[in-house]
């Protein structure tokens, strides 16, 4: 009898096993292309670092912090300025600013251009890179990153170069799978008439319900567009759901 008992007690184990590890999310190529990790043993402290220069948030991030910064961020920043860059402004210097609070690390930036005529401010960018540590695991990872480029709708006017190209350049950053389709898709969409497309968020792919369920990596990548069907914001954000 002791026997059965023993192997009935076994077996259970062995199913229990056997059901987390099927439950164990495994990242495909695409999303561990986005995502980064490494152990460390304190958080990241009480810091603020404010209107500072894009080099030094940089620096900042990279040797007092010692945290990667992501392709998505890295590689965005020349498409930005190629796309936000007309003969009607002129670039500003980046605002930055890194804050640390614990467990979570924020830098964020941003990209404004003046207008040379009457000195208004019709386009920008932001980004945002954050951070998170798990004091138990001790775990630093990239929790998001968001990458905004706003255009002014009000006189029904786009001041930016190729938004379309830029937004296809960004979403390939994020390694989304089946680009090409998604784009294809998503272009037929925003080519309708104004009316058609007035106050609606368009997307190329919006993950972040589904991939927060699945413990995996969320992305949200599409168009915004004004009452009067005018570009106002291209929008490029990717979260790590995952376990860690």
């Amino acid at each position: 009898m002791n026997k059965k008992i023993t192997f009935l007690i076994l077996a259970c184990v062995f199913l229990i096993v056997g059901c987390s590890k099927k439950e164990t999310t495994t990242l495909n190529k695409a999303d561990r292309a986005v995502v980064w990790q490494k152990t460390q043993e304190k958080g990241f402290g009480k810091f603020e670092y404010l209107d500072i220069s894009e080099k030094e948030a940089q620096e900042r991030m990279e040797e007092k912090f010692a945290v990667t910064l992501p392709e998505l961020y890295t590689s965005a920043l020349p498409i930005l300025e190629e796309t936000l860059q007309t003969t009607e402004n002129s670039k500003e210097k980046p605002v930055y600013s890194v804050v640390a609070k614990g467990n979570t690390l924020t830098m964020h930036g941003t990209y404004s251009y003046k207008n040379k005529q009457d000195g208004k401010y019709y386009s920008y960018a932001t980004v945002e890179i954050i951070y998170e540590f798990d004091p138990e695991k001790k775990l630093v990872w990239l929790s998001s990153q968001d990458i905004m480029i706003f255009n002014y709708p009000g006189e029904g006017k786009v001041y930016l170069n190729e938004p379309k190209e830029a937004l296809e350049k960004l979403a390939a950053l994020t390694k989304l799978e089946d680009l090409k389709e998604k784009i294809d898709t998503f272009n037929k969409n925003i080519d309708k008439p104004a009316e058609e497309i007035a106050g609606k968020k368009l997307k190329v792919e919006n993950s972040l319900k589904q991939a927060k369920e699945d413990n995996t990596v969320a992305r949200n990548i599409g168009m915004d567009f004004d009452s009067n069907g005018t570009l106002s914001a291209i929008r490029v954000f990717v979260k790590d759901y995952t376990e860690k």
